[in-house]
């Protein structure tokens, strides 16, 4: 049993438990806070059907639509699944409002042995969002601002 000298100690003890705790709920609201509605059906239609129709999905409707870029972000995709395993969850680190019709979504896409980092631009124009531009990397520093990583 932990022994206290001070009362004062045992309560500056509580008060730093109580805001570690109080802190990390805030920061984990924010994760899924506004999600863009692309970004949650794409990470579905991934679990659900593979990383092609998380692509397709992920680019409906938007300017990327059909280009040949696409094939490429599948088969990098596609070669990561080979070293990290199947996708198994993702996390939102970050979304970023730069004006009314455009934010920044960073996330972690969870696989069974790693992660992969992500940055996505969502842009809307009147009541439709969509993906304008996105890419995924294995190391953080790639995609990630520094103020994101030193936050985290």
């Amino acid at each position: 049993m932990l022994q206290m000298k001070k009362p004062a100690t045992l309560v500056v003890l509580i008060l730093f438990i109580f805001c570690a705790l109080w802190t990390s709920h805030l920061h984990a609201s924010v994760k899924t806070k506004n999600i863009p509605q692309p970004l949650t059906k794409a990470l579905a239609e991934y679990k659900a059907n593979g990383v092609k129709q998380f692509i397709k999905t992920l680019v409906k409707d938007g300017p990327m639509e059909g280009n040949v870029e696409i094939k490429t972000q599948i088969a990098t995709l596609e070669k990561i699944e080979l070293y990290y395993g199947k996708y198994q969850s993702y996390d939102i680190l970050n979304i970023k409002r730069l004006s009314d019709s455009i934010r920044l979504v960073y996330l972690i896409i969870n696989f069974e042995k790693g992660a992969v980092f992500g940055k996505l631009v969502a842009f809307k124009n009147k009541n439709k969002e969509t993906v304008s531009s996105f890419v995924f990397h294995t190391k953080p520093e790639k995609v990630l601002p520094e103020a994101l990583l030193i936050s985290h």
